[in-house]
C-alpha cells in the first residue's frame, strides 16, 4: 500500500512501533499524514526515546491546518527540541511561530508563561 495508508493502516491496527518504523523511513508530503496520527507517532517515538523522529513528527502535525491539533503539537515540539536535544533557539522560534499562528489557544497561553521573563 501507499506509504502514507500504511502508517495510518499500523496506528489502526494499534501498532505504534510498526508506524514509527513506517514514518522513519516516509518521504512522502506531510499533508498525506493526518495531524492526530502524527501526534501519535511523535508520542511513541518519544516513548522510544527517539526525540529526533518526534520532533519531525511534530514539526509535520505542527505546521498543518488542524486548529486542534497543531498548537499543542507546537508546544510539545518546543519541550522536546529544549529537553531533548538541547536546541533553546529552536525551541524559541517554535513558540514565537506558535504565539502568531494561533495566539488565542490554550497551548499560546502555556507558551507566552514559558516565555515571560521571570518576575521578582
Amino acid at each position: 500500500p501507499e506509504p502514507a495508508a500504511a502508517i495510518a493502516a499500523a496506528l489502526q491496527a494499534r501498532d505504534p512501533a510498526r508506524a514509527l518504523d513506517l514514518f522513519a523511513g516516509y518521504r512522502g508530503p506531510n499533508g498525506a499524514i493526518p495531524p492526530r496520527s502524527l501526534f501519535a507517532i511523535a508520542k511513541s517515538a518519544s516513548d522510544q526515546g527517539r526525540h529526533a523522529l518526534a520532533a519531525r513528527a511534530l514539526h509535520a502535525a505542527g505546521t498543518g491546518d488542524d486548529d486542534a491539533v497543531a498548537p499543542n503539537a507546537l508546544l510539545v515540539l518546543a519541550r522536546v527540541y529544549e529537553r531533548r536535544l538541547g536546541r533553546a533557539a529552536e525551541a524559541r522560534q517554535v513558540l514565537d511561530y506558535l504565539l502568531a499562528r494561533w495566539p488565542d489557544s490554550e497551548a499560546a497561553g502555556h507558551a507566552r508563561a514559558s516565555v515571560a521573563p521571570p518576575e521578582g
